[in-house]
C-alpha cells in the first residue's frame, strides 16, 4: 500500500510539474488561444495556402462610388511613387459619401489558371479630433519588385471580393498583417471568410482575442516597433480556406485612441498622451490627405500586406496541368480535338511560394514526358499568365521528355510567383486514341531532392471528336464556290463551283492533295465525313480567249474588210466603164 501511495504521489507530482512547465511555456507567448498555431520553426507551412494577392505590371487600380448596386467612376485618384512602391494610388473621398467607396484591383495574381481580380468596398466613420472632422485617405500601393499588394487606409473597414472574369472565385490563400504595435490593432470579421489557421512566430508580441464579431490582433506590451521594418514579432499570418470574400479593419494612428472597444496593450499613460499629441500634430500638418511625400509621416494610416510570408519554409505545391480546347479559348482537364493534326497546348501552373533567403531552392524544374500521339512544337514560360519570362529558364526536349529548369533560384524575385509553362503540340494519333499525361515539379534544397519535393500534377486527357460537327473549308481562284460549311459526323456535303467568264478548270486540291478534275468538273462530294476538310479549286485563263487569238481574229477581220473594200471598188470602176 505504501508503495502504491508513493507511486500515485510521484505521478501527481510529475503531472503538476509538467503542467507548470507547459503553462509557463504558453505564458511566454503573447498568442496562446486554442485556434492559433504558433510556429516554432520546426513544421513547414502548407503551400496550399501560399497563394496571395500580388501586384504585377498588368495590375490596374480604379476607384468608384456606390449608388445602390451601381458603380460610378470616382475621378479624384492620385498616383505617385512612394518608398517601397512603384505606384501608389490614393483617394481622399468626400465625407458626404457617407462611408461607402469601392475599388477594382484588376489582375493581382493567377490562381489555378484563373486571373484574379479584387473588388474592395470601403466603409468608414468620419474622424473627429478636438471638434475638427478629418476625411480618411484610402490607398493601394503596388510594389512590383517585392510582389506585394498593400492597402493603406485610416481606420477603414474593407470587404474584399475575389473574382475571375466577373465570376466569384473561391481560393485557398494567406495574407500577413504586420507592424502591429502599440498604435495599430487589426480585426478580421469572424462571419466572413473561413480561417483555416492563424500563424504567429514563437517570439510574437501580438495578443489575440474575439470580441464584437471580430478576431482582434493587438500588441500586448505596448511596444513601438520601428517604422518600415518587417518585424515578425509584431505580425500574424491568416490562412483562408475556400474563400471568395472576407472583411478586415485596421484601427491605427489617432483613431486607435478613439476606438475604446478595440483591444490594446497596457501602454503607460504618459507615453499614451505623448503619442496622441504627435498624431494630433500630424493631422494638422497633413490634413488635406493624410499622405505625405515623406514616407515616415503617415497620419492615422495602417498596412495590410497580402504577402505569402511564412515563419518557416513552405511545402512544395502540386502543379496544376490543363489542356486547351480546340479553339484555344478555355483550359480544362479534358480536351477533344476536331482533326488528327490539330494544334493545341498544355498549360502547367507551377506555384513557387514566398521563401526567406535561407530557404531558397538549389534548383527548380518541371518535367513532362509527352505522349507519342503528339508532336512537340515549342514551349514558353509566363509569370502569372501575363509576362513572358522564357529567357529565365532553360528548355530542352529529347526522347519525348520536356525539361524546363529555372536558371537562377537564388533571386528573391523568383519566389511568390505562379509560372505557366505553356507547351504547344500537334496531334498525330488515331481517332481511337485517348492521350493521357501529367507533369512533375522537382525541387532541390541544399542540392538534394528533399522529401516531398517531387510533386506530380493531375492527369489530362485528350481524345478525337467523333460527333462533329466538322468544317468543310472552301477556296477558289478565278471563279465562284459554295461557302465553307459544317457537316455532322458521318454526313456528306457536295461543294459546287464554276469559273469566271473566259476561264477554265485547272486543278482541284482536297486537303492539299491534287485529284482528277475530269470526274469533278462542276462539284465534289465529301462522303462519310469524320474530320475537317478543305477544298481548293483553281481556274486559269481559257487559251481560246487569249490575247493571241483575239489578235488573229482582229487581223482576219481587217484583211477581210480590206478585200471586201477592194472588190467593191473594182465593181464601181467596172460600172463606170460601162
Amino acid at each position: 500500500m505504501k508503495i502504491l501511495k508513493k507511486f500515485i504521489l510521484a505521478v501527481l507530482m510529475f503531472f503538476m510539474l509538467f503542467s507548470f512547465e507547459f503553462v509557463n511555456a504558453e505564458d511566454k507567448l503573447a498568442i496562446h488561444n486554442s485556434d492559433v498555431s504558433v510556429n516554432d520553426g520546426t513544421t513547414a507551412s502548407d503551400a496550399k495556402y501560399s497563394f496571395t494577392l500580388k501586384a504585377n505590371k498588368a495590375t490596374t487600380v480604379s476607384y468608384f462610388t456606390l449608388d445602390g448596386n451601381t458603380e460610378r467612376k470616382y475621378t479624384d485618384v492620385k498616383d505617385f511613387p512612394i518608398e517601397g512602391f512603384d505606384h501608389y494610388y490614393y483617394v481622399s473621398p468626400n465625407n458626404n459619401l457617407s462611408g461607402k467607396l469601392g475599388a477594382w484591383i484588376k489582375n493581382v495574381g493567377t490562381y489555378q489558371g484563373k486571373t484574379v481580380d479584387v473588388r474592395a468596398i470601403y466603409t468608414w466613420e468620419v474622424l473627429n479630433v478636438d471638434g475638427t472632422e478629418y476625411k480618411p485617405a484610402l490607398g493601394i500601393g503596388l510594389g512590383y519588385s517585392s510582389g506585394i499588394l498593400a492597402q493603406r487606409y485610416s481606420s477603414v473597414e474593407i470587404s474584399y471580393e475575389l473574382y475571375s472574369e466577373n465570376e466569384p472565385l473561391d481560393v485557398d490563400m494567406s495574407f500577413t498583417f504586420w507592424d502591429i504595435d502599440a498604435y495599430q490593432s487589426f480585426g478580421f470579421k469572424t462571419n466572413t471568410g473561413s480561417i483555416n489557421k492563424i500563424e504567429a512566430p514563437s517570439n510574437s508580441t501580438v495578443s489575440y482575442e474575439k470580441k464584437d464579431g471580430y478576431s482582434w490582433f493587438y500588441d500586448e506590451v505596448g511596444a513601438d516597433l520601428p517604422d518600415g521594418v518587417f518585424d515578425q514579432k509584431g505580425s500574424v499570418r491568416l490562412e483562408l480556406s475556400n474563400t471568395n470574400s472576407f472583411t478586415v479593419i485596421c484601427v491605427s494612428g489617432y483613431d486607435h485612441f478613439n476606438y475604446l472597444d478595440v483591444p490594446r496593450g497596457e501602454v503607460p499613460a504618459n507615453l499614451l498622451e505623448n503619442r496622441k499629441n504627435t498624431y494630433r500634430q500630424w493631422l494638422t500638418d497633413y490634413s488635406d490627405s493624410f499622405i505625405s511625400s515623406n514616407e515616415r509621416y503617415k497620419a492615422s494610416t495602417g498596412y495590410v500586406f497580402f504577402s505569402a510570408i511564412s515563419y518557416t519554409r513552405y511545402t512544395i505545391p502540386k502543379p496544376i496541368k490543363y489542356v486547351s480546347d480546340s479553339d484555344e479559348k478555355y483550359l480544362s482537364f479534358k480536351n477533344s480535338l476536331k482533326s488528327l493534326n490539330e494544334e493545341f497546348s498544355y498549360d502547367i501552373y507551377a506555384q513557387v511560394p514566398q521563401e526567406e533567403a535561407e530557404d531558397f531552392y538549389s534548383s527548380f524544374k518541371v518535367e513532362d514526358t509527352l505522349p507519342d500521339e503528339v508532336t512537340y512544337v515549342r514551349a514558353n514560360v509566363y509569370n502569372d499568365g501575363a509576362e513572358d519570362v522564357t529567357s529565365k529558364f532553360n528548355i530542352t526536349y529529347e526522347n519525348n521528355l520536356l525539361t524546363v529548369s529555372a536558371k537562377n533560384t537564388g533571386e528573391a524575385s523568383f519566389y511568390n510567383n505562379t509560372y505557366d509553362i505553356r507547351i504547344t503540340v500537334t496531334g498525330n494519333g488515331e481517332e481511337s486514341d485517348v492521350i493521357k499525361n501529367k507533369a512533375t515539379v522537382i525541387v532541390e534544397r541544399d542540392n538534394n531532392v528533399c522529401d516531398g519535393c517531387r510533386q506530380d500534377s493531375n492527369e489530362t486527357e485528350t481524345t478525337y471528336s467523333i460527333d462533329g460537327p466538322y468544317i468543310i473549308e472552301t477556296e477558289v481562284v478565278n471563279g465562284t464556290i459554295d461557302p465553307s460549311q459544317t457537316v455532322s459526323s458521318g454526313g456528306s456535303s457536295t461543294i459546287n463551283y464554276k469559273p469566271k467568264d473566259g476561264y477554265t478548270l485547272s486543278s482541284i486540291e482536297i486537303d492539299g492533295k491534287v485529284i482528277d478534275i475530269s470526274k469533278n468538273t462542276n462539284s465534289y462530294t465529301f462522303l462519310d465525313v469524320s474530320s475537317n476538310h478543305k477544298i481548293k479549286v483553281v481556274y486559269i485563263s481559257n487559251p481560246k480567249t487569249g490575247g493571241v487569238y483575239i489578235y488573229f481574229v482582229f487581223l482576219i477581220a481587217l484583211v477581210s474588210a480590206a478585200i471586201a473594200f477592194t472588190v467593191t471598188q473594182k465593181k464601181h470602176k467596172m460600172n463606170d466603164t460601162i
